[in-house]
């Protein structure tokens, strides 16, 4: 199973977990990434991008971007994935919509890759 599909299943978890332990995002996106080769890190970032767009939390989204940039660490590169400058332009888009600030959490992906959200 993805990296992607794994925290996507995690998701409500953590959203009940949290309640009780506000580390409930930080455990689940620091097992998930355990044990990954940079190689697989680097295949799973354009999904985690993209599982971004289907979340209607800022917190829950905020994560998805959390994610992104610990893969993006993982996998030793600044080359970007296939098809990640499409995810970082709609994933900043929907941003915008759903509270200010967070198009920053995905300003922080896109300037990992030197990459330009286009507006």
């Amino acid at each position: 199973m993805s990296v992607s599909s794994r925290f996507e299943l995690l998701i409500p978890e953590c959203l009940i977990k949290l309640e009780h332990n506000e580390w409930a995002f930080t455990q689940a996106r620091e097992a998930l990434i355990q044990g990954l080769e940079p190689h697989e890190a680097f295949g799973a970032i354009t999904d985690v991008m993209l599982l971004s767009l289907k979340q209607k939390e800022a917190y829950v989204f905020a994560n998805c971007c959390w994610l992104v940039m610990q893969l993006a660490r993982l996998s030793q590169t600044t080359e970007m994935p296939d098809d990640l400058d499409l995810a970082l332009d709609k994933s900043y888009a929907y941003a915008l919509e759903l509270t200010d600030g967070l198009a920053n959490e995905v300003q922080t992906v896109a300037n990992w890759y030197r990459y330009t959200v286009a507006i």
